[in-house]
Order: C-alpha cells, then sequence, then structure tokens
C-alpha cells in the first residue's frame, strides 16, 4: 500500500502536520499531493508575504494576484522599504577583478532601476494592478526590517521576495533600516507609493500597518495625503478600515519632523470614522506632545472616533487634559493601554479618576513603566509612575496590569499605588 492509497482525508491530515520544508519537497513527488496539500500550502506559505519595491518583486506579486490557485490565499501584504543606497558604489570593498566589477556593475544597474521604478509611476501602476487582483487581502503593512538574510526554509516569507536575487548578483543584501539623512527620502517614497495604489484601486482593508522600529523616521503624512482630492479618493480606504497601527520612530539628532507633522497626523488619524482598533509607538518626545495636543483639540467635545473599542498608546509625551480630551472622543473604548509614556501636565491621577468616573465600559486596562515630571528643589526629573509600593528596581515592578474589569485595576491603582507627587 503505497501512501497514494490512502483517502484524500488522511493525506490531508499527514499533509497538514509537514513542517513547511517537507511539505515542500512532498508536493514535488505527485500531482495527486501537489492537489491533495493546496490549501495547507497556499495558506501557510502565501498568507502572509512580503515584496519590495522593485521590479522583480512587484511583477512577481502581480502574478501571484492574478494566480488563480494561490492569489486566493494571499490576506496580509508586507511592503518592505529594502533598498539599495548610492553611497554603497562608492565603497572600496568591490574589489578590482572581472567578478567584482561584475557585480559592482550589477548594483548600478539595480539602483538605476530602482529609482527608474519610484520616479516614473510604474512601481504605483504594478501594486495597484496587485491589489485590484488580491480578492482576498484586507491587510497591508509597511515594515522597515532588520538588515541581514534571514534563513527561508526557517522565516518563509520574513523576506522581502526579490532580495535574495539582488544579493545574489551584487553580492549586497538590500538594507532596511535607513540612516538619519536617508530616511526621509527612502520611506517617504514606499508610503506615497502603497498610499497611492490603495487609492487608485479602491481596495477595502480591514488593517493598515506603518511600522518602522529602530529607524529614525516617522509616518510621511503630509498636506498631499489630506488634500481634498486625496480623501475623497481615499474613502474606501478610510471608511471601512479596522485597525490601524503607526510607529513613529524619529528621535534622532540632526533629523527634524515638518513643522505641521503633528497636525498633519491627527487629522489623518480622525479621517477613519469606523475604526475599532488604534495602536500608536511615538518614540518622539516633543512632536508627539504636539501630536497628542492637536488630536485632543480636534476630539474634545466631539465623538471623532465613534467606534474605537481598543486603544494603545506607547512612548508618548503628554498631558493628563490631552489624554482626557481625546478619551473624551471615544464612547465605546473598551481597551486601553498606556505604556512608556510621561506626563509634563497634570497627573495620573486625574487620568485615573477621569476613567474611573466615565460611562466607558473598559473590560481591558493595561497600564506600565509610565512617568511624570516632578519639580523637586526647583529642578526637573522624571519620576515612575508605580503599579506597587515597592523598589522601582525589583523586576515586577514594572509590570502591566490586567484585570477581566478594567475599572477594578482603575480602583486598585487609586488604592495603592498613588505616591504623593502624583
Amino acid at each position: 500500500m503505497s501512501l497514494l492509497d490512502l483517502p484524500p482525508e488522511v493525506l490531508t491530515q499527514i499533509t497538514n502536520n509537514l513542517d513547511t520544508v517537507d511539505l515542500l519537497d512532498l508536493r514535488l513527488t505527485s500531482s495527486i499531493l501537489t492537489r491533495v496539500s493546496l490549501h495547507e500550502f497556499g495558506t501557510r506559505c502565501f498568507g502572509r508575504r512580503r515584496f519590495m519595491i522593485s521590479r522583480l518583486s512587484l511583477e512577481t506579486l502581480a502574478e501571484l494576484a492574478e494566480n488563480k490557485n494561490l492569489g486566493s490565499f494571499l490576506h496580509t501584504l508586507v511592503v518592505g522599504i529594502d533598498y539599495l543606497t548610492k553611497n554603497m558604489l562608492d565603497d572600496s570593498d568591490w574589489g578590482l577583478g572581472p567578478e567584482s566589477q561584475r557585480k559592482r556593475a550589477a548594483y548600478q544597474a539595480y539602483t538605476d532601476e530602482q529609482e527608474d521604478l519610484r520616479i516614473s509611476g510604474r512601481a504605483t501602476a504594478l501594486l495597484t494592478k496587485a491589489l485590484q487582483a488580491l480578492r482576498n487581502c484586507r491587510n497591508v503593512y509597511l515594515h522597515a526590517g532588520e538588515d541581514g538574510e534571514l534563513q527561508p526554509e526557517r522565516q518563509l516569507g520574513l523576506n522581502s521576495f526579490g532580495a535574495a536575487t539582488i544579493e545574489r548578483d551584487t553580492g549586497k543584501w538590500p538594507a532596511s533600516n535607513p540612516r538619519p539623512n536617508e530616511a526621509a527620502e527612502l520611506i517617504g517614497m514606499p508610503c506615497q507609493i502603497v498610499f497611492d495604489a490603495i487609492t487608485a484601486s479602491g481596495v477595502v482593508l480591514d488593517s493598515f500597518e506603518v511600522e518602522f522600529q529602530s529607524c529614525s523616521t516617522a509616518v510621511p503624512i503630509t498636506t498631499f495625503c489630506l488634500s481634498p482630492t486625496r480623501i475623497q479618493h481615499l474613502q474606501a480606504f478610510t471608511s471601512n478600515l479596522k485597525r490601524l497601527k503607526l510607529h513613529a520612530s524619529f528621535d534622532h539628532e540632526g533629523v527634524d519632523l515638518p513643522c505641521n507633522w503633528a497636525t498633519w497626523s491627527a487629522s489623518f488619524i480622525l479621517l477613519f470614522s469606523n475604526l475599532e482598533d488604534l495602536d500608536f509607538t511615538a518614540k518622539a518626545l516633543d512632536d508627539s506632545a504636539r501630536f497628542m495636543e492637536a488630536l485632543a483639540s480636534k476630539s474634545t467635545g466631539i465623538v471623532k472616533l465613534p467606534k474605537l473599542k481598543s486603544l494603545a498608546l506607547r512612548q508618548f509625551l503628554t498631558t493628563a487634559d490631552d489624554i482626557v480630551g481625546f478619551l473624551g472622543g471615544c464612547p465605546k473604548l473598551e481597551a486601553f493601554s498606556i505604556h512608556g509614556t510621561s506626563l509634563y501636565g497634570g497627573s495620573w491621577l486625574e487620568i485615573l479618576q477621569y476613567l474611573l468616573g466615565s460611562s466607558l465600559a473598559l473590560s481591558r486596562f493595561e497600564f506600565g513603566n509610565n512617568w511624570a515630571r516632578v519639580l523637586n528643589k526647583g529642578c526637573e526629573t522624571h519620576k515612575r509612575f508605580l503599579l506597587k509600593e515597592r523598589d522601582t528596581s525589583t523586576s515586577d515592578a514594572n509590570q502591566s496590569s490586567w484585570c477581566a474589569n478594567g475599572k477594578d485595576v482603575v480602583c486598585a491603582l487609586l488604592r495603592t499605588a498613588i505616591n504623593k507627587h502624583f
């Protein structure tokens, strides 16, 4: 009795329990096994795929989108910011031998193609075509990544498709963490391409993420994104989106945000009237203060995000009034998480007392590693707001508080964790 004599449902169970490498090998042995394992193969290997702004990568994405067998499995499209920097062409590491010069010429060709693809609009056209054909894609993530190759058999789908080909031809792996002086251009351009493709395709998304951890940049929201024409064209995107995650890391010396970034970003977020989940990491102290002020001023007394159920704020500098002002515009909020945030005005007491006295039906409240500015003999310092009355050096002093009823956590904080400075 051979493997192929087993009933299809048994073969399906076998393929479902194989690791990815064995599954790929098995599919090469028989057309029957290829057909039986299609669902597991498609779900595991094509459910979430990462591409980059290169001709090979985007053309492959467009082909995948139109593939009648595999295109329907892709539900999460990750667009990496992998890029080739022209500074590398002057690197003395190339060497003088014919092979080194061949790779250097290939690198030059890739950088020229990269620039033409982005400037000519071909990248937007290819991505638009793919989004229109991807029937089940409901999530688009724009992510920076870690430099260096990931093992494909262990991290299938985490590499940007096309990066390995570039590395083979040039000997250089595309970078994905720009230097501060390169960040605005190298992240701003892919962001604009993604926004343009979403606009042109009319795709309806559930979740959208822009995350640049360890990159010295911010979400590139500009007046162009907020122009009346652009907002009208983005209506399908903004009116249907349920989850928005933004990570703005912009804390390197010598790199400044546009002066109106805070206001633009606040206006952009408030476009998503049906948003249910907002996750925002600022990591940009002074600018995050202006952002929260703008968000609160646009929300105070007005229900701006009427369906928001979950809110996570991390690494902000803000005031109690601004947090309370924004919370007042989110009447359906059920889960609130705040971490690594420092108050420069008001107190955590005010926020906790507002949460306790408000009509919000919090089912979850998470609070940890938050600070407040304290004046001590005329000198300003930062003091950690403790969850427990114990030394801040202990390992569990900074842990988050969880509870089935979020307001029970607020009550516990008010009873036991309030230091007189707050």
